[in-house]
Parts: structure tokens; sequence; C-alpha cells
């Protein structure tokens, strides 16, 4: 809320010192630029949470600067919000089968896969038992890979495979997957996410498999455990790296798993707060 205060004060230092030097355009277009400045780059550096408190603490002094500004606070709010999209939340009380999600038809039943409330907020935990086959849960839906190529979203790991190595066939395991998922004519594109204990930038590229490619990468590596972590990723520029290609327009969809079987252990993940960005957001602290 320091931001908050420092966006009030720069409204305060517009305030003109006279009713009737209220009145002067002059004074008041200084002052919407000078604030249109400070909201963007709000807005750039802190996301549309940070303006949006901003916009309704500091509303009541557009009107001291004119009525036309209060108009552009909330549509620079909107405008901005806009440009990020929740692909999934989990929120609304709804299963996870009303909310899309579903594991392949062949192994229902054999992964355990949950909805998790906590401190009023719901997610998806992934869990891969010993002497369970882990599987992965995956939800078919479009989403434009061009428009808003960054994705962003939240996970934990709360327990790893032992012995696991991603790259290792015998041994290929990790805490928590994330699988974006393309289709380009009948074959399927790929790319797998990690987080494991094997190095942060370890590959696994398996180039051809059958009915299509997949690339996978490590991202993050070993604990803490139990905590919530925020990746971001351009998948456009991780799809064009991986596979020489122009990201397609749309996905096929997204998967998520946490994998023990190989090792023939135990491995426990959540999942949350699946949104995608046209530019590259900052991750709130």
């Amino acid at each position: 809320m320091r931001r908050v205060r420092r966006l009030e004060e720069s409204y305060s230092g517009c305030l003109p010192p006279s009713p009737r030097l209220q009145r002067g355009k002059p004074l008041q277009r200084v002052c919407n630029r000078r604030v249109s400045q400070r909201l963007l780059r709000f807005a750039r550096n802190d996301g549309p949470d940070t303006l949006f408190f901003a916009t309704v603490s500091s509303s009541r002094y557009a009107y001291s600067v004119n009525t036309p500004l209060r108009f552009f606070l909330y549509a620079s709010f909107w405008s901005i919000a806009a440009s990020a999209s929740i692909l999934e939340n989990f929120e609304g009380g709804k299963p996870l089968e009303a909310l899309g999600w579903s594991a392949p038809q062949q192994v229902q039943g054999k992964a355990d896969h949950l909805l998790v409330t906590e401190a009023k907020n719901t997610f998806l935990r992934s869990r891969s038992l010993a002497g369970q086959e882990a599987k992965y849960l995956f939800k078919d839906f479009s989403w434009d890979t061009q428009a808003t190529p960054w994705l962003q979203w939240r996970w934990r790991v709360n327990r790893f495979p032992k012995g696991a190595r991603v790259a290792e066939s015998k041994v290929s395991d990790a805490g928590a997957q994330i699988y974006v998922l393309w289709r380009i004519g009948r074959r399927n594109y790929v790319i797998k996410y990690f987080w494991s204990e094997d190095r942060v930038g370890t590959e696994l590229n398996q180039g051809n498999i059958l009915f299509g490619k997949l690339y996978g990468l490590v991202i993050r590596s070993g604990g803490p455990l139990n905590q919530w972590q925020t990746e971001i990723r351009n998948v456009g520029a991780d799809f064009q790296k991986a596979f020489g290609l122009a990201v397609p327009k749309t996905t096929r969809g997204l998967a998520v798993l946490s994998d023990a079987d190989e090792t023939k252990s135990e491995a426990e993940a959540d999942f949350d707060d699946f949104q995608s960005f046209e530019s590259k957001p900052t991750i709130q602290k």
C-alpha cells in the first residue's frame, strides 16, 4: 500500500491551490499526464491488482482534478486487467469434472487428483502413491498462445520421488510437471515443465514420439518443500526453441502430474492460478 500512498501524493501535488485555478485547462492537462504516467508505471511493475487499489483509493482526487480523469482511471484499470486471462484457478466450488479436468479413459481411477482448500483458497493436489500408476490430469481447451504467450502459475512440491532423474527412462519421475499441448495437423507437440531434483536446465528431448513430438525442461530444482512458488514462461518462445517452428495460434490443452511410479516411491504436488498474459508479468512478492 506504500505505492498507493505515493500515488495519492501525486494527486495531491496536482490539486490546484484555489477554485479559480482549478478550472484552468493547462493545469488539468499536466495533472492528467503526470498521473496517467504513474498509473501505467505501477501497472507494468505491479500488475492490475495494485492499479485497482490505487484507482479506488485515489478516485476522490479525480473529482478535484477533473471528471474525465476519473473515467480514465477506471478505463485504465480494466484495459490493463483485460491483458491477463485466467485459465484456471479451481474456484467456484465445482468438482474437477465440472471444471473440465479428466484423466485418460484407460487409466480412470489409477491417478490420485483432488481439490483441496486451505485458508479459503482452493487448488489441485496431485499424488503418486506407492504401487500406483501415475497419470496426468488433462484439461482440453483453446488458449491463444500467439496473442498471450506468457504463462504464469503457482505450484509447490510436498514430496519428491526418491532417486528420480527426468532424463533417465528407468527413473524418469518428477515432483511436479506441467504439460502444454498443441496440435499441428495430426501431430501433437508437447512441452513439459519439470520441478524435480535435477539441475535447472536439464532437457528431455524425445524428438519424434508416437503421433507427435515432446520436449521437457527442468525449470525449478529441489526445495524448499511445502512452499508455493510462482513460475512465468514464454511458451511461444519455448515452443520455437524446442521445435524450430512458430507457435500455433491455440493450444490443445494443459495437463499436470506428480510422478513416482518408475522409482516405486511417492510424490505429491499442488497446482493453482494458471494465467496467460500478452507481455511478461511481474511476480508479486
